[in-house]
Formats: structure tokens, C-alpha cells, sequence
């Protein structure tokens, strides 16, 4: 059984086609109920959108300043943590995330959620928003 997917200080040109290999060899094991993907990267494409039946997706202590828009099409995303990036806005579509429960976005450069409506995301029980000085 497939738990982790864990890429490390990838140095790999995240092209589509990597995405789709990803995407294909993650589609086996989607009938697990516990599914995990873990990336070290400082770059997330938008091919990210392809993994519709993801449900835990961690992108902590990496250096991304933004997140792309197509992270709302992971429709099966129970817990998202970006915590310690450096995000500086999110996109306004996350509020799609109609599954999500847990919600890190600690020790980022947020300054407001901007749009993000927070009041749609009615299954949302938990919100970490602390920033370390």
C-alpha cells in the first residue's frame, strides 16, 4: 500500500509529462483512504490539478510565494499544509476546497487572506495562521 510519495530538494524540471507519470502511477493506488503526497520543490505547476484524489498534501518549509490557481481542482483535499513558504496571497478559488479540514498556512508573509472566503468552506475545523518572529 502507497502512503507516502515523498520528493525531496527535487532538482528535476517538473515538465507535464513528470506530472502525468506521477498522476498515473498515484491513480493505482487511489482506492486507498489514506493517501499522501509530499514535494519539496519551490515551484508547483499546475498540473498539480491532475490529482483530483488526493486528500493530504504537504508543501511545508519550501520557498514558494505563490500556489497556483488549479490547487482548487483538488476536489478530494482533506488537509493542505504550506506552512513556513513564503506566501504572500493565496488564490481566491481555494474556497472551492469543499472537503478540506485542516488548513496550515503558518510562517508565511501573509498579510490578509485577501478573498479567500473562508464562510464557504463549511467542513473547515482547523486554521493555523501563527507567525513566528
Amino acid at each position: 500500500m502507497l502512503n507516502f510519495f515523498w520528493v525531496t530538494n527535487c532538482v528535476l524540471r517538473w515538465t507535464f509529462s513528470l506530472w502525468l507519470l506521477l498522476y498515473l502511477v498515484l491513480s493505482l493506488f487511489s482506492s486507498n483512504s489514506f493517501f499522501s503526497f509530499l514535494i519539496s520543490c519551490r515551484y508547483l505547476p499546475p498540473e498539480i490539478g491532475c490529482l483530483k484524489k488526493l486528500e493530504y498534501l504537504d508543501l511545508s518549509f519550501n520557498k514558494m510565494k505563490t500556489l497556483p490557481s488549479e490547487i482548487s481542482d483538488l476536489n478530494g483535499l482533506i488537509s493542505l499544509k504550506v506552512s513556513n513558504n513564503k506566501l504572500v496571497e493565496l488564490p481566491s478559488t481555494m474556497a472551492s476546497l469543499s472537503r478540506l479540514e485542516n488548513l496550515d498556512l503558518s510562517n508565511n508573509r501573509l498579510t490578509s487572506l485577501g478573498s479567500l472566503e473562508l464562510g464557504s468552506m463549511h467542513k473547515l475545523q482547523s486554521l493555523n495562521l501563527q507567525v513566528r518572529k
